[in-house]
C-alpha cells in the first residue's frame, strides 16, 4: 500500500512539474533572447546548451533566478543538461520556488560574450614573459583572468631585475582546452615542464593567487627542488561546492574598489570583462568540479619551501577558516589585510608589492 501511495504522489508530482518546467523553459528562453540576441524563432527547448556560446557570466545571469528560492541549480552544472527543455526540468527537479520570475531577484552583473577562435595544436599553457633578469618569478593568475590581473606587479617585479612569466590556462585567451587531458595536477605538471626545458632547472619563485595559488602549491609538492619561495594569496588548501556561486560576491568586490580600479583599467566601463579572459562556460566548469575535489591539506605540513601567506579580511571565497589550514606550512609568514577581500594584488597593490619584494629579496639571499 505504501508503494502504491509512493506513486500517486509521484504522478502528482510529474503533472505539476510539467507545467512549471513549460514556464520555467518560457522564462529561460526570453532571457536568452535578451541577454545573447537570439530570435524568438531560434530558441525552442530542443537547442543544445553548447550551442549557445554561454560564457560564466552570461550563465550565471541565467540561472540566478532560480538560484534565490529554494532551488539547489548551481552554474557549473549547466552542461550536465543536452537541451533547454532538460534544464528547464531539472531546475524544476531540484526544488525551484514557484514565485513567477518578476517576484525573484536577479542582481547578475551584465557582461559582453566571448566567442574565442580555437587552434587544433593540442592543449598546453601559454606563457607571458616580461623583464630579462636572472631570478625568475611565476605569477599565476585565478581562474579567468589574464595577464592583466597582474598589472600592478609586473613593471615593480621587473624594476626589480626579475624576469616575470604569466601562464595563460588552457581555455583562456582563446587557447584550446581538452577535456580528457585537464587536471590540475597536469596544468602544474606543465609548470615544471617549462621550468625544466625553458629555464634550465633555475629554482623560481612562484606567487599564486586563487586558482593559480593551487597549481603552486601542487607544483611545491611535486617538485620541491625546483621551487626558491611560495607566496600563495587569496587561496586555500580545499574548497567547498558552492565556489562557483561566489563569483557573484566577488564582482561585488571589484564594484566597491571601482575608484581604483578605473585609474589602473583606464576607465574601462565593464572592469571584470577588461580583466578576464574571455573563457567560456564549458570550459570553467571543468575548472570548477576540479576545485571542488582539491584537497592538499594532509600534504602541507610537509612543504620545506619558505611561504608567504596572503588573506584579505573580506574574503568571500577564502574565509579565515580556510586561510587558517595554510598556516601549517612549517616556514610561513602572514600578510593579513583589512578592508580587503579576494583581489588584494590589484586593490591594495602598494602594500602587497612591497611585502612581496621584501619577501623575495630575503628568500634570494
Amino acid at each position: 500500500m505504501g508503494e502504491e501511495e509512493g506513486r500517486a504522489t509521484g504522478t502528482s508530482v510529474n503533472s505539476q512539474g510539467q507545467a512549471s518546467s513549460e514556464r520555467v523553459l518560457s522564462e529561460i528562453t526570453a532571457a536568452l533572447s535578451e541577454l545573447m540576441g537570439f530570435s524568438s524563432e531560434v530558441l525552442n527547448g530542443d537547442m543544445l546548451i553548447e550551442d549557445l556560446g554561454l560564457d560564466s557570466l552570461s550563465a550565471l545571469k541565467l540561472l540566478s533566478p532560480y538560484q534565490n528560492g529554494s532551488s539547489k541549480i548551481q552554474a557549473h552544472d549547466l552542461f550536465k543538461y543536452e537541451s533547454l527543455t532538460e534544464l528547464a526540468e531539472a531546475i524544476v527537479s531540484l526544488g525551484i520556488d514557484d514565485l513567477p520570475l518578476s517576484q525573484r531577484t536577479n542582481q547578475s552583473p551584465q557582461s559582453k560574450s566571448a566567442h574565442p577562435e580555437m587552434d587544433n595544436n593540442g592543449m598546453s599553457i601559454q606563457w607571458m614573459s616580461y623583464g630579462d633578469g636572472l631570478n625568475v618569478i611565476i605569477l599565476a593568475p585565478p581562474l579567468n583572468m589574464s595577464e592583466d590581473a597582474w598589472v600592478q606587479q609586473i613593471n615593480a617585479l621587473t624594476q626589480t631585475g626579475r624576469r616575470v612569466l604569466i601562464p595563460i590556462y588552457p581555455g583562456h585567451n582563446g587557447s584550446v582546452f581538452v577535456e580528457e587531458q585537464f587536471s590540475l595536477t597536469w596544468l602544474a605538471d606543465q609548470f615544471a615542464v617549462f621550468v625544466d626545458q625553458e629555464l634550465q632547472n633555475v629554482a623560481v619563485d612562484l606567487v599564486g593567487w586563487s586558482l593559480g595559488g593551487c597549481l603552486c602549491s601542487l607544483f611545491v609538492i611535486k617538485y620541491p627542488e625546483r621551487v626558491r619561495s611560495l607566496t600563495l594569496i587569496s587561496t586555500a588548501a580545499s574548497f567547498s561546492d558552492d565556489v562557483f556561486g561566489n563569483i557573484l560576491d566577488l564582482h561585488n568586490e571589484l564594484r566597491e574598489h571601482k575608484d581604483i580600479l578605473d585609474v589602473i583599467y583606464d576607465g574601462e566601463e565593464d572592469i571584470v570583462s577588461s580583466m578576464g579572459a574571455g573563457t567560456p562556460m564549458t570550459v570553467l566548469r571543468h575548472y570548477y568540479e576540479a576545485l571542488t575535489q582539491f584537497d592538499i591539506r594532509t600534504r602541507l605540513p610537509k612543504v620545506s619551501i619558505r611561504t608567504l601567506l596572503v588573506h584579505g579580511q573580506n574574503d568571500c571565497v577564502v574565509d579565515d577558516t580556510a586561510f587558517q589550514c595554510l598556516t601549517v606550512i612549517p616556514q610561513t609568514r602572514q600578510l593579513r589585510v583589512e578592508g580587503h577581500g579576494h583581489f588584494i594584488p590589484l586593490t591594495s597593490s602598494r602594500l602587497f608589492n612591497m611585502t612581496l619584494i621584501r619577501f623575495l629579496d630575503e628568500v634570494s639571499v
